[in-house]
């Protein structure tokens, strides 16, 4: 097991992560989500080794790793742009850095091509990938010595959307089977929530939640990890309730998340006036003015009678409970 106790990263007089513990088990993926300049690369080149540490502990199953140089750590990185070998084959850069005999080689290359979809690409020179094929091979060099944590910084990010979803679905099987844990850095919420067990969001440098998918996005704790994940507006406990919400005990604020409030006819919901109106792929965005003088968006489906909705009139507003969270 990983474990991070209190860790901190300068450039300088800049704190780059700020006395941050986590930990991750062994066979677990952890993705760290954040905005940019948050300190998401900066903590995982820290573990690896890459960067020096202010401050702060690093240890593999209680084993202090101050001082261990990163070859020796036995744990991987796999790069956004995948930085494979242009003149080497698909097999030669898999093989590259592994030791034993020749034909150990070539059947750990055969294992890797076949977990990861490739199998008939042992010949194939980089040149000839696609971007999801050149990805999939690094990911293949990365397990292939067998690292006991592999880094993994932004791997997706050079790749259009579609074939990010896909692979990001891909990728965490492939790191299932062979058991590998793994730290995920990432700026898109969907390929974290896709990928990892445990997600942490760190805000300036501080990781500021970190639990399951399911915990982090239903109980952000704060206004900024809530923001992060696209809540908003944030309304008084008092006005959500108003508006047919259940508020929990101590809820200082209850943000709502895109899709919490649905437009809803036949005279019921909650009415609130109309701001403007806006048509979707397949649904109609009605921006509602709540109470408190605030717009919030309210979905519904692309109807013939959500389409006649106009500017100024009352719409009757119902929320959806499972799409709020409650800040303290």
């Amino acid at each position: 097991m990983l474990q991070v106790k209190d860790l901190t990263v300068k450039y300088g007089s800049t704190v780059a992560v700020d006395s941050v513990s986590m930990a991750v088990a062994e066979g677990e993926i952890v993705a760290l989500l954040g905005p940019s300049g948050s300190g998401k690369s900066s903590l995982l080149r820290a573990v690896l080794g890459l960067e020096p540490v202010a401050g702060g502990k690093i240890s593999w199953d209680g084993h202090d790793l101050s001082g261990v140089p990163t070859y020796q750590r036995g744990f991987g990185l796999m790069f956004q742009d995948g930085q494979l070998f242009a003149h080497r084959d698909v097999a030669g850069n898999i093989a590259y850095g592994l030791k034993g005999s020749g034909a150990q080689k070539q059947e750990r290359v055969r294992e890797l091509l076949d977990l990861v979809g490739l199998k008939d690409y042992a010949s194939r020179q980089v040149s000839e990938l696609s971007g999801g094929e050149a990805q999939r091979v690094a990911l293949a060099r990365s397990l292939a010595p067998r690292p006991k944590l592999l880094g993994l910084d932004e791997p997706l990010s050079a790749l259009d959307r579609k074939l990010r979803e896909g692979l990001a679905v891909q990728l965490r099987q492939i790191l299932t089977a062979e058991g590998t844990a793994g730290i995920y850095v990432t700026h898109d919420q969907d390929e974290a929530f896709t990928v990892a067990d445990k997600i942490g969001v760190l805000i300036a440098g501080g990781l500021a939640a970190f639990g399951t998918p399911a915990q982090v996005w239903t109980q952000p704790g704060t206004r900024s990890v809530a923001e992060f994940l696209g809540y908003g507006p944030f309304v008084s406990p008092e006005l959500a309730a108003k508006l047919g919400a259940r508020v929990p005990r101590g809820a200082a604020l209850i943000g709502l998340a895109p899709g919490a409030l649905r437009v809803c006819f036949e005279g019921e919901g909650v009415h609130l006036p109309v701001d403007s109106v806006h048509v979707r792929r397949g649904s109609v965005n009605v921006q509602v003015i709540l109470p408190d003088g605030q717009l919030a968006g309210a979905s519904a489906p692309l109807t013939h009678e959500a389409e006649a909705i106009s500017e100024g009139e009352q719409v009757g507003i119902r929320v959806d409970q499972t799409r709020l969270a409650a800040i303290e």
